[in-house]
């Protein structure tokens, strides 16, 4: 019921777009996240910045590292000066996706320090058996390798 660039919407778009991926549908996650940025309007909201972290996970899907690593700044950059509502679990989810845009261009110091990054976080934020913890343990060591 909500205008297409109500807060709740660009949520719930998002998410819907994260579980499209999650499914293998790149056309359905594209289409979902693209909504999401053509509502931002000069905003740094939340599901905006996640909408551009999606968008660096559909590039490494397809292979294109230069892209992840663009969206993958932007949602950084971005997420650092988020307007509203902010998940500290965002920044480590979004660091991941830019240490594995990293590793797959080449930068394996820097994917390990994003990694690093990330982990350290989630130790912090996570219960210790978290898939938090074992994704950015995970991410670490194949920068490593």
């Amino acid at each position: 019921k909500g205008a297409a660039d109500f807060y709740p919407v660009l949520s719930t778009r998002e998410r819907w777009g994260r579980f499209l991926l999650g499914q293998g549908d790149l056309a359905g996650a594209q289409e979902q996240f693209d909504e999401v940025l053509s509502q931002a309007h000069g905003r740094k909201l939340t599901p905006i910045v996640l909408a551009h972290g999606g968008l660096a996970r559909l590039a490494l899907a397809r292979g294109d590292a230069p892209a992840a690593v663009a969206e993958s700044t932007t949602a950084i950059d971005m997420f650092e000066h988020v307007d509203g509502f902010r998940n500290v679990r965002t920044g480590p989810y979004l660091w991941l996706i830019r240490a594995e845009a990293l590793r797959r261009s080449g930068d394996r110091t820097g994917a390990r320090d994003w990694a690093q990054r990330a982990l350290e976080a989630s130790r912090r934020y996570d219960d210790s058996a978290s898939a938090a913890i074992r994704d950015a343990e995970t991410a670490l060591q194949a920068s490593k390798g």
